[in-house]
C-alpha cells in the first residue's frame, strides 16, 4: 500500500476499519445484552449533539446523566447508575483526569472515555496508566464515539486482576495492518511522539487514532506494553 489514506478522518470509515478487524460479530452482541447507560460531563455543545443521536438507538444505550461540571457529577451521578461516562478534560470547575480518577474511586467499574482537543505520547499513557478505557481527539464524528463506546462497555479493554490488559485469545500479529505496523516500528525504534509524523508523512492527528487502535488490539495501556506485546507475537 503507498503512503496513508484519509479513512481514519471520514465518518463511517473509523468505525468500518476497527470492526472488520477487532469485533466480528459486535452488532449481533449489542442485541443480546441489555442498552449500557452512558453519562457526559462537560460542556461541549457538539459532543451532546453526538449523543442524542446515540440515545435514538435505545436497544444499545440509554441516557444516565449530563452534567456541566466535575461536581455535580461526582454528587449526583451514581443516582443514574451509567456503565460508561464520557469526561471533557477541561471541566469548568476542575481537570477531567482528576474527575475521572474520583469517579472511579466511587466505581472501579465505570468505563471512562476522555475527550481531548489533543493527546500527546505521555498524555495517552497517563490516561490508560490510572485506567481509562478510551481517549477522543476533538474533533469527533460519530462513528469514532459509537465505536470506542462499543470497545469499552462490552470489555474490550478490561484489565485482568493484576491491572494488565487481557491478551487477545488467538490474535496473531498479522492482524496488525500496515499502518499499525509502522508505528510500531517507529515506537519500538524509540523515536519520540512528536518525530513519527514526520518520518510517515501524517499528522499527529492521523498518529494518534493508529495508535490508539494498535493499544487496544494489543491491549496494551502505554507505548512500551505495546512494543513488547507486538515483539512477542512477531515471528521468530
Amino acid at each position: 500500500m503507498a503512503g496513508f489514506c484519509d479513512q481514519l478522518s471520514c465518518p463511517g470509515c473509523f468505525e468500518i476499519a476497527i470492526e472488520r478487524s477487532l469485533l466480528p460479530g459486535l452488532r449481533r452482541k449489542a442485541r443480546q445484552v441489555s442498552p449500557f447507560g452512558v453519562a457526559s460531563i462537560g460542556h461541549d455543545p457538539a459532543t451532546r449533539e453526538l449523543l442524542e443521536v446515540i440515545y435514538e438507538t435505545p436497544a444499545e444505550f440509554r441516557r444516565s446523566g449530563l452534567f456541566f461540571t466535575g461536581e455535580d457529577a461526582l454528587r449526583d451521578i451514581s443516582g443514574f447508575e451509567p456503565d460508561a461516562v464520557l469526561v471533557d478534560l477541561l471541566l469548568p470547575d476542575q481537570c477531567g483526569i482528576i474527575c475521572a480518577r474520583k469517579l472511579l474511586g466511587l466505581n472501579p467499574e465505570l468505563k471512562i472515555v476522555i475527550i481531548a482537543a489533543s493527546a500527546g505520547d505521555s498524555f495517552m499513557d497517563c490516561a490508560y496508566s490510572i485506567g481509562l478505557s478510551g481517549v477522543l481527539v476533538k474533533p469527533i464524528h460519530l462513528s469514532q464515539l459509537l465505536t470506542t463506546l462499543r470497545l469499552a462497555c462490552y470489555g474490550f479493554t478490561k484489565p485482568d486482576r493484576t491491572g494488565r490488559p487481557l491478551p487477545h485469545r488467538g490474535r496473531k500479529y498479522s492482524e496488525l495492518n500496515e499502518h499499525e505496523t509502522q508505528v510500531l516500528r517507529c515506537l519500538a525504534d524509540g523515536l519520540l511522539y512528536k518525530e513519527i509524523p514526520g518520518k510517515l508523512g501524517i499528522t499527529e492527528s492521523r498518529l494518534r487514532k493508529i495508535q490508539h487502535r494498535v493499544f487496544v488490539k494489543l491491549r496494551a495501556q502505554n507505548r512500551t506494553e505495546a512494543v513488547r506485546a507486538w515483539q512477542r507475537q512477531m515471528p521468530c
